[in-house]
Order: C-alpha cells, then sequence, then structure tokens
C-alpha cells in the first residue's frame, strides 16, 4: 500500500482548491455539486495511485533462447533485464508457457533478488516450450505474491522438436552455407546458430538442451572469457549426451593448457607445426583439390577413433581427427582451425566440415518415415514408447481400462433409437393400445439407457481412480563418474481432478549423489492430438498449474487432468559417482572381448547381457551385486541380428529374415530395446520411425568408440512418483527398470583405450 506523506496530501488539496476558484460561491448548488465530484475526484485518486499499473516498469528487456532460436520441447532460456523501482522491493521471476496441450505452465522463480534503486539486474531462468506459435508471459512477483509487472512478449524463432541444431562458437565453419546447398524436408532443415560473445553462452546446462551439436573454434581468443560457470555448463550437456567438435590449430598449446579443455583433448599437444602435404585429409574431404600448407596441433598418446590423420596415408604422421567418447557424450578433436585460411577458402571445406560433424547420414536430409504421423500419431520412437505406455487394458491377474471398438459404440445407439422409436410404436400400439402412454415408456426406456451407461462405464474403469505406467532407464559411466536417469509415465484418472506431483529416487547404484532432478509434462513430435505442432488452438482447460522448485526438486502443483484421460509425463535426473570401479576388459586383435565384468551396482540385473561393438555377450538369467564373471565362452550374438529378430530359415542356414517392426507394437521391453539403440538395429531404415527428439538416450556412439554396455532390467523402481502424496509407483499397473553401465575396455597390444586398427 502507498502511503501520502504530508507534501503528497498538500498537492492533492491544491488541485482541489484551484478547481473551486472556477466555481461561482454565491451559488450553493453548484457548491453542493463541486463538493460530490471533490469526493469522487479524491478516491479515484488515492484509487488509481494504489494501482501496479502507474508505476514505473521494471522489466525491461526479454531475451529467449541461444541468439534468438529456441526448440520446441525443450528446455529454452529466457533473460530478464530488471530495473530497481524506488524501494528496495524482493521479487522473484515467474514465466507462463503453453505445454504441448496447450494448457498454462506457470514456471514460478525459485530465488527473489533485491530491487535496488537505479539499478539494473540481469536473471536467467528456464522454461519448457509445447507450442510452436505462442506468447510467453512473464511476471515480477514479490514475497507476498503480489504482481509488481507484467509483460507478454511473442516467441522468437522456434524450430519444431526434431530439427537439429547447431551451435558454431567463436568461428565460422561454414555450416550455414552447407545448409544453403542441401535439400531438407520443410521440417528437417538444421538450425544453425553462431555465437561470436562468451556473454551469450548459458550459465546452465538447460541452456544447451536441444542442441545437436556444438563447434567449438580456438583461434579467436574470445573463447578464454568464457566464465567457470558457462564451461561448467557445457560439460555437462557434453557429459549427458553432448557432441562436440573441438578445433585447435596455432592456438593448440594454449588449449592444451587450459585447465578445462585439457580434459576434453584425446591426448596432450606436444607441438603446433606447418603441414605442407595432406592427402589423407584430402581423401577424407573426397576433394580433387590440394589443401594449401597449414599449421596443425600435433598429438601424442591418442585416446579414441582416429579418423584421419596428418601427411600422408600411413600412421606416422600424426592424427588430425580423432573421435573420443566423454561420459554419454562424444567429442570430435580436430587439429586445424578449419575457420581461419587457408582452410576457410578452400573449395572442399564443406565436405570436411559434414564429414566430421556426421552431417552425411541420409536421415539427415530425407525423412524415411513419411506420413506416418497420420496413421500412427507419432514419427518418433518416444512416440511409440508414450503410446504404449497409454494402455491401461491390465491383463489377466488384474481388471484395466476396457476399451470399446468404435463398431460397438455406433451399435448401440442403433439399438437405442430402434428402442425409442419403432419398438416403443409398435409395443404400445400392440399391447397396451394407449398410445399416451409414451409420456411413461419413453422416460423409462431413457432412465434405464443413462443407468446403463453409467454402469458400464463404471464397470470399464476398472474401479480405480488413478493408474500408472512408468519406464526407468538408468545410464552409468564408469570413466567418468556420471550418472543420468530418464523416466517415462501415463498417469491416468478417471475423474476430472488436480494432481501434485513430486518425484524421488531410489537409485541402485553405490555411492551416488544427485545433483539434478525435474519433473514435466512429456510432449509428442508430429501434428497429432496433444503433439507439439497440433493444430487444435483451443486447450482443454483454461487453468494454469505451477511447476516450481522444492529442495532442489521440480514439482508440479494442480496440474489438471479430465476424466478417463491421461497426461504423459518425464522426470530426468544427474548425478555422479565416487570413485568409479576399474574395468577388467579388455580386447583382442578380432574385437573379442576377454576378463572379467564385475556387476558395480547395489541392485540384481535380471536377464543381463555385455553388448560390445557388434556383438551381446549373454551372462546368464541374474547377476547378483558384486558378482563377477568371465566373458569367455559365454553365448554370444550378432547385435543387429538380436534387435531386428534376424532369423535362417533354411537347413544350410544360408538364407535368414528380418522381422518387421510393428509401429503399433505395445511390448514396453521390445520398444526399449529398440530406442537404447536405434541406430545399431538400423535407424529409421528398419522402424520407420525417427529418434531425434530425445535422441541422447541412444549409445550406439559409445559401441562404435569401442566401449562396452552391461545391460539388465533391475525389479525395484528408481523412481518413486508421488502423486496427491500417495506413492503412485508402488501400485503402478505396469513398471519396467533398466540400467546400462557404459564400461571401458582395454586394447590387449597397447593396455590403454581402444584406437583405431
Amino acid at each position: 500500500m502507498h502511503d501520502y506523506n504530508s507534501s503528497e496530501l498538500m498537492k492533492i488539496e491544491y488541485v482541489i482548491t484551484a478547481a473551486e476558484q472556477f466555481m461561482d460561491p454565491e451559488e450553493s448548488r453548484c457548491r453542493s455539486t463541486f463538493s460530490l465530484w471533490r469526493l469522487l475526484f479524491l478516491a479515484a485518486l488515492l484509487l488509481f495511485s494504489r494501482l501496479p499499473a502507474t508505476q514505473a516498469q521494471q522489466i525491461q528487456a526479454v531475451d529467449i533462447g541461444l541468439q534468438g532460436t529456441c526448440k520446441v520441447g525443450c528446455w529454452t532460456r529466457v533473460r530478464i533485464d530488471l530495473q530497481g523501482g524506488s524501494s528496495n522491493k524482493k521479487v522473484r521471476v515467474d514465466i507462463d508457457a503453453a505445454d504441448s496441450d496447450g494448457v498454462t505452465a506457470r514456471f514460478e522463480g525459485d530465488t527473489y533478488v533485491t530491487l535496488e534503486p537505479d539499478r539494473t539486474f540481469r536473471l536467467e531462468q528456464y522454461v519448457k516450450l509445447g507450442r510452436l506459435v505462442d506468447l510467453l508471459e512473464i511476471r515480477l512477483v514479490d514475497k507476498d505474491g503480489n504482481q509488481v509487472d507484467k509483460l507478454t512478449t511473442p516467441l522468437p524463432t522456434v524450430s519444431t522438436s526434431t530439427q537439429p541444431r547447431i551451435v558454431s562458437l567463436f568461428g565460422d565453419i561454414g555450416l550455414k552455407r552447407w545448409v544453403g546447398r542441401q535439400q531438407f524436408d520443410d521440417d528437417q532443415r538444421p538450425i544453425i546458430v553462431a555465437i561470436a560473445s562468451a556473454t551469450d553462452l548459458p550459465h546452465d546446462a538447460r541452456g544447451w538442451d536441444g542442441v545437436e551439436r556444438v563447434s567449438l573454434a580456438t583461434a579467436d581468443n574470445s573463447w578464454q572469457k568464457i566464465t567457470t560457470d558457462q564451461w561448467d555448463a557445457l560439460e555437462q550437456w557434453l557429459l549427458h549426451g553432448g557432441e562436440l567438435v573441438l578445433l585447435a590449430g596455432k592456438n593448440g598449446q594454449i588449449v592444451s593448457r587450459h585447465d578445462r579443455l585439457s580434459r576434453w583433448l584425446p591426448g596432450p599437444i606436444i607441438a603446433v607445426e606447418t603441414i605442407r602435404e595432406n592427402p589423407a585429409l584430402e581423401d577424407y574431404s573426397s576433394s580433387d583439390s590440394p589443401l594449401p600448407p597449414i599449421e596443425v596441433s600435433r598429438l601424442e598418446r591418442v585416446d579414441g577413433l582416429v579418423e584421419v590423420r596428418f601427411g600422408s596415408r600411413d600412421r606416422s604422421s600424426g592424427p588430425a581427427v580423432v573421435h573420443r567418447s566423454f561420459g554419454f557424450g562424444t567429442i570430435r578433436f580436430c587439429g586445424i582451425d578449419v575457420d581461419q585460411d587457408p582452410m576457410a577458402s578452400w573449395t572442399a571445406r564443406g565436405r570436411l566440415v559434414e564429414q566430421m560433424l556426421g552431417l552425411r547420414r541420409s536421415d539427415w536430409k530425407n525423412s524415411n518415415v513419411g506420413n506416418r504421423s497420420l496413421v500412427y500419431g507419432y514419427t518418433e520412437m518416444s512416440g511409440q514408447l508414450r503410446s504404449a505406455l497409454d494402455d491401461f487394458q491390465g491383463d489377466e491377474d488384474e481388471q484395466g481400462v476396457k476399451v470399446f471398438p468404435v463398431s460397438l459404440i455406433i451399435g448401440s445407439l442403433v439399438v437405442y433409437v430402434l428402442l425409442i422409436g419403432p419398438f416403443d410404436f409398435f409395443f404400445l400400439q400392440r399391447f397396451v393400445g394407449r398410445m399416451e402412454w409414451t409420456w411413461v415408456s419413453f422416460p423409462i426406456l431413457f432412465i434405464g439407457a443413462c443407468t446403463t451407461i453409467l454402469f458400464v462405464n463404471s464397470w470399464r474403469l476398472g474401479g480405480k481412480e488413478t493408474r500408472l505406467n512408468q519406464v526407468d532407464v538408468v545410464d552409468v559411466d564408469l570413466s567418468e563418474g556420471t550418472v543420468r536417469g530418464t523416466t517415462w509415465a501415463n498417469l491416468f484418472t478417471a475423474q476430472s481432478n488436480l494432481f501434485d506431483l513430486s518425484a524421488s529416487m531410489q537409485i541402485g547404484v553405490n555411492n551416488c549423489q544427485v545433483t539434478e532432478q525435474s519433473l514435466l509434462w512429456q510432449g509428442l513430435p508430429g501434428q497429432g492430438f496433444g503433439s507439439f505442432q497440433s493444430r487444435v488452438s483451443a486447450p482443454w482447460s483454461d487453468r494454469h498449474y505451477t511447476i516450481r522448485s522444492k529442495q532442489g526438486r521440480l514439482v508440479v502443483n494442480d496440474l489438471p487432468i479430465p476424466a478417463t484421460s491421461s497426461r504423459s509425463l518425464i522426470a530426468q535426473w544427474r548425478g555422479t559417482v565416487d570413485e568409479p570401479p576399474l574395468s577388467e576388459l579388455k580386447e583382442d586383435s578380432f574385437s573379442v572381448l576377454t576378463g572379467v565384468v564385475t556387476n558395480p551396482l547395489k541392485v540384481t540385473l535380471v536377464r543381463p547381457m555385455l553388448v560390445h561393438r557388434q556383438t551381446i555377450y549373454r551372462l546368464g538369467e541374474r547377476l547378483r551385486p558384486g558378482q563377477r564373471i568371465s566373458v569367455r565362452n559365454q553365448p554370444r550374438r550378432d547385435l543387429e541380428w538380436e534387435l531386428t529378430r534376424r532369423r535362417t530359415y533354411s537347413a544350410e542356414h544360408t538364407s535368414y529374415t528380418t522381422t518387421k517392426w510393428d509401429p503399433h507394437e505395445r511390448d514396453i521391453p521390445r520398444i526399449v530395446e529398440v530406442m537404447l539403440l536405434h541406430q545399431a538395429a538400423g535407424g529409421s531404415d528398419y522402424t520407420k520411425l525417427n529418434q531425434r527428439y530425445q535422441g541422447e538416450i541412444d549409445l550406439t556412439a559409445q559401441l562404435k568408440l569401442g566401449r562396452a554396455i552391461l545391460w539388465g532390467e533391475v525389479e525395484t523402481p528408481a523412481l518413486q512418483l508421488t502423486v496427491n502424496n500417495k506413492n503412485a509407483t508402488s501400485n503402478a499397473e505396469k513398471h519396467w527398470t533398466f540400467y546400462r553401465v557404459l564400461i571401458p575396455v582395454q586394447s590387449a597390444n597397447s593396455g590403454t583405450s581402444v584406437e583405431e586398427r
């Protein structure tokens, strides 16, 4: 409330006195009328002076996304510039954004800042966008919940959830030119984001969400202005599935001494030298034009896959492009400044960049899914998983939600129309003889039909208010001590209600410390109902729900779900492991694993298997915590054959057939199996579905780099979902938990991590 001081009251009285001078003091009627207007004027003045609209605007500017680009279905950075007012008021920022169903989700700020007078503040907050075209409403709220200021702003360029987004840092490597020369489907054209200033980098790993690849050039010293928290954000994105291309030419030794970049290098840089002939690089770039002499960084003791070398084609020259793993992500090191001359002027630079960034894959340019969104309702493997989780029909042991075919519903309507029409007419005419009795028979038929519908609907819902289907996937990296978890869940309700949701982890990993956790809605790529590109403009609910941080965890309050429907949810968390165990696996010259594998978890793996390159090693029925088992003489099978269910059908075993992928598949373990190694199964050529949205869950790239994956199912959940203060996971209709452990493999020849053979 605004308290008027004596000077303000004097000013108000002065305005009123000045107005009285225009009145005739002899006219009492005018004087009484003026007294009334005086009271009204004073009341209006007091009223409007208390409205927030009369205060100076405190939200000065808003910057959304990375360089004005953002991606639907992903976390998006929102930077807000605030101007201090006349008092030291503490405020937080709330942001309203539509989810994939068009319902407003309010992302509540978790920190308060003091708006000191005559000072400008910048806040960085994150929201998840659910629609391609929509508005953001930014609210400034004080500690009492009062709105201080509000700003509604349109979204900038929003790409689809399946469009690749590549960020180029501190150097132009020709990506925009490459994209301009290629032909893409409209919703698959890559978005290229160029950032030249360190101040534009996110301070939180969520700011990199939805980024396919990042190229980091080091010839320009701008990268040295990156702050510690910005490095942390980029590294967290990389550790949990990002792909980085690191360019280090003339500044290679400076890069090698940097405390952060030195950890990302595949080996120490021992020198910067000039290479005059590079036939191997020319072959790598499919170029007929010679490469001019260039300054390069020379590595030694390389840990990773050498894709191409400098100088001659033999192995005696230094590695030029090295591909290595880093957590669940990958790093490609290139010892050339691709953004600088003479490389910038080389006619084959585009093909070199295309090869380095893995842009030659056919699924980047042409979609194999066609119009499957219209047929199945989804074009992504995540969409098929969501559809399967929406099956609440139960099994033989438990009654689930019955789904009636459309033909039965139409037939029931026809029977009802016949009953109240021809049947009622002939019954009254032949057996009653008095047609006016239809005033009795029609209500009886109507009430009977309504009672039947209510009874059948209650029986169809199975007598339970809420139902839950849930899948947990936990990944553990033994090299970097990194843990991540993803939970997909569908929550069904028989009655319309508001739900409070929270999640807590029960991780089967020793010495694991959770550092980040979120719980949000799960969107659907495509154009169907409830998808990101849905054409349904009006939301089914006009009320908002709140997403807030509570003790470092995101919780959802007042989520509306209409009767006999469900909502898809996703929970993601990140953690670290202290002192990860050492690997005892080795690879011989024939890429066959030897040694011993140990279950490093504190949970038992059911039907465990070890995956390495193109081979699956079956390890029996159960692998207990700490149990050791020799890989030698274990049953082996080709990975692609296993994923595609390929079988021989001739007596000579010379003919085989692949089990065709069923886009209507509802077997959750089967869907998850293909999702988690989608590229190894043949990608969209096999499933006819993409794995671009949330594609970081696919660890095929780690297999190609020589690492092994210990994989198995666990009987206990890794995440407990609480719904309205009740443990919903323990009473879930269906629940699956899968653990994957990334294990480094040693080369039997060198004793180091596997290199190119």
